[in-house]
């Protein structure tokens, strides 16, 4: 359902990414796509909606991107 939204923003020229992760719905059955996720978020937060991402707790895992 997250199609129309998409291409509404489009539509008025929003930036807008739709990421359509094959097989998963609600739920993420991989953890490299839950991190993928979460990754992806905070870089909307530092991008759009104010404070950077700094937490480091997580320094040295592996990343997907």
């Amino acid at each position: 359902m997250s199609e129309p939204y998409d291409v509404a923003l489009k539509k008025f020229g929003e930036p807008t990414e739709l990421i359509v992760y094959q097989g998963d719905h609600h739920a993420y059955t991989r953890p490299k796509r839950a991190i993928d996720r979460i990754v992806r978020i905070c870089e909307w937060f530092a991008r759009y909606g104010g404070q950077p991402f700094t937490d480091d707790s997580a320094a040295g895992y592996p990343s997907q991107r």
